[in-house]
């Protein structure tokens, strides 16, 4: 039914008009009133039901559960990161037991060769100073203390080069210097 009328004048169709449109409001209103209430009830609900849940023996078992796994991996990780690094540390002793066993083989040869040199030398010492030489007591020392000053730096050499082995497998296992600040 059209509210407008043939006689209606034109303050008649503005009324009829502005009722129309209040009552298009009221009805508007009422109905986003009904879908708030509803919506309202809802989320009470959902808020009751997540809160029985929260409640629940099997919702709480569930959470430890998660929390037990979560723990359970993040143990296995560190016992993978512990395991890697273990065989790491065993395949680097293991370079450096090579090298120092190289070391000690280098180091016994010159020994024995510098005892051998030594022992000759004594020997001509101990033969000079049986024949009465005079100057024979002052070569033969001399001769000692050369060959005790250059069996010395031999040591010292073989000691540098341990040092550098083991500070070169310690930069590859590590990447940095050994001793370099943190």
């Amino acid at each position: 039914m059209d509210p407008r009328l043939p006689d209606d004048t034109p303050a008649d169709v503005r009324r009829h008009f502005e009722e129309y449109v209040k009552a298009e409001h009221k009805r508007h209103d009422a109905e986003m009133s009904k879908i708030d209430k509803a919506y309202q009830e809802k989320k009470a609900a959902k808020q009751q039901q997540i809160a029985a849940i929260k409640q629940d023996d099997r919702y709480k078992a569930h959470i430890r559960q998660l929390l037990v796994y979560n723990a359970e991996e993040e143990i296995q990780g560190i016992v993978n990161n512990v395991e890697h690094s273990g065989k790491r540390l065993a395949e680097s002793t293991g370079r450096l037991a090579e090298k120092v066993q190289e070391l000690r083989e280098s180091e016994a040869t010159v020994l024995a060769q510098s005892r051998k040199e030594t022992s000759e030398n004594m020997a001509r010492y101990n033969k000079l100073r049986e024949q009465g030489q005079n100057g024979a007591s002052k070569e033969g020392d001399e001769v000692r203390a050369c060959y005790d000053h250059i069996l010395a730096e031999e040591k010292t050499r073989l000691a540098a080069e341990v040092e550098r082995v083991a500070a070169g497998m310690y930069r590859e296992d590590h990447g940095e210097d050994y001793g370099e600040d943190q």
